[in-house]
């Protein structure tokens, strides 16, 4: 990085970039909503072995399902940048929560419908797809996040991201430690941590943009 560009590493120049950081509100909607996503997300990092193994009996599918998994995920990101230059990052962000909020609220119906266990492959199909929806919801909140605040951009992407990926941990802790026999928790946490999210992310779209930003009293 060009030394023009580069932020003092003093306690001074960082303090006044976590107080514009925490001052934006754009930026903080835009990471709230993306903390509730996470949170829904990290539970199917989390807990889809436990799920198989005591829900499912099928712990010695989990390694090859779950790798395969991954194909959907590629799928998804390979089409996101396309989706994201026709119609915009925002109305991305809107599309790939309300896609994972839908499927999540079918899981749900189903889930209840067969008393806490749908059908493997039922179940399996929607969380999967839930997943992919929520993780590219990742990089949309997060570039746009980090749009008002391009000068402290290194300094925000630390304090953003640790507390995003920490408060979603802990969302998905909630979840995961209630899932015993049945998948139920999982459902309800994913359909509210969805509608939380999604909520957030209406209004971080509806914030003006702060083009009158405070600049930085440092060199950035």
């Amino acid at each position: 990085l060009d030394p023009a560009h580069r932020r003092p590493l003093r306690v001074g120049p960082t303090l006044e970039a976590a107080r514009r950081v925490f001052g934006c509100r754009r930026a903080m909607l835009y990471i709230a909503a993306l903390t509730f996503g996470d949170g829904a997300f990290l539970v199917f990092l989390g807990s889809t072995q436990q799920v198989f193994d005591v829900v499912y009996g099928r712990a010695d599918q989990f390694a090859v399902l779950f790798a395969a998994s991954a194909i959907v995920f590629a799928a998804g990101f390979l089409l996101l940048n396309p989706a994201i230059g026709r119609w915009g990052a925002h109305p991305v962000g809107l599309a790939v929560v309300t896609g994972a909020l839908a499927v999540h609220g079918l899981l749900l119906v189903l889930t209840l419908a067969a008393d806490g266990v749908p059908g493997f492959w039922t179940w399996f199909s929607l969380v999967v797809v839930g997943g992919t929806f929520l993780a590219l919801l990742t990089p949309v909140a997060m570039s746009r996040a980090l749009e008002p605040l391009g000068d402290v951009a290194g300094t925000a992407t630390g304090i953003l991201g640790l507390g995003a990926i920490t408060c979603a941990s802990v969302l998905a802790a909630l979840v995961g430690i209630r899932i015993g026999d049945t998948t139920t928790p999982w459902a309800v946490g994913a359909v509210g941590y969805g509608t939380v999210c999604l909520a957030l992310l209406v209004a971080a779209g509806r914030t003006p943009d702060p083009d009158d930003a405070e600049p930085s009293t440092y060199a950035s």
